[in-house]
């Protein structure tokens, strides 16, 4: 439901990969799949600073979160710059499917922000309308489209590093989430929502079924 990344910016060790000697690597698609992943990244620092609720200092595991996303940026910044691939279609749509998910969230939950991941705080109400009718957790779903783009644009298995950890931290966070259901009032309710509704997929039964219910 809450956010994963942490503030970003372009390394000056890594801008000689993007415009000195490898220039000829980054051509018009690799910049724009790098200015379309800057726009998500940045959007996910925005939500972290401007949007999430917070008392105090940032929980330990967004912390970690926050890192390791700055670092996994800074990765694929680098490996766009000195190998990027040669198909950026894909990665392309991912982050505009990415940028679009998010902002839907954003705007949704504009009225009642949730808070940071892996906070303590026990939910105050159950969200189940807008991009919640998709996926109980679209924000991390939302980040997971980015960082898959990451990897499809920079070729190689090192490249898949940080999909893999980002989705197992998100899955973590997701995971201490739905448990604070259990000490709320609406936990029966969160239950049957759970039924029909995937964590970060939609599952085809449960949107069959709103559909009908519409």
């Amino acid at each position: 439901m809450k956010v994963g990344c942490g503030g970003w910016l372009l390394p000056a060790c890594l801008q000689s990969n993007l415009v000195g000697k490898d220039k000829a690597m980054m051509d018009w698609r690799s910049w724009v799949v790098l200015l379309a992943g800057v726009a998500c990244f940045g959007s996910f620092t925005w939500a972290v600073k401007f949007h999430f609720q917070k008392s105090g200092e940032s929980p330990r595991g967004m912390q970690a979160v926050s890192v390791l996303s700055v670092v996994a940026f800074a990765w694929f910044i680098y490996g766009l710059g000195t190998r990027p691939g040669g198909y950026q279609l894909m990665p392309f749509g991912l982050c505009a499917l990415s940028l679009l998910l998010f902002w839907w969230c954003i705007l949704h939950t504009r009225p009642k922000p949730f808070t940071l991941a892996f906070s303590q705080d026990l939910p105050a109400f159950l969200d189940t309308q807008g991009p919640y009718r998709v996926a109980r957790h679209p924000f991390y779903l939302s980040y997971l489209l980015f960082w898959v783009a990451t990897a499809l644009a920079v070729p190689g298995a090192l490249s898949w590093v940080a999909p893999v950890i980002m989705g197992a931290l998100y899955t973590l966070a997701a995971t201490r989430e739905e448990a604070k259901f259990a000490n709320c009032a609406s936990d029966r309710e969160y239950q049957a929502y759970r039924l029909h509704t995937g964590m970060f997929f939609p599952l085809l039964t449960g949107l069959r079924r709103k559909e009908d219910q519409a």
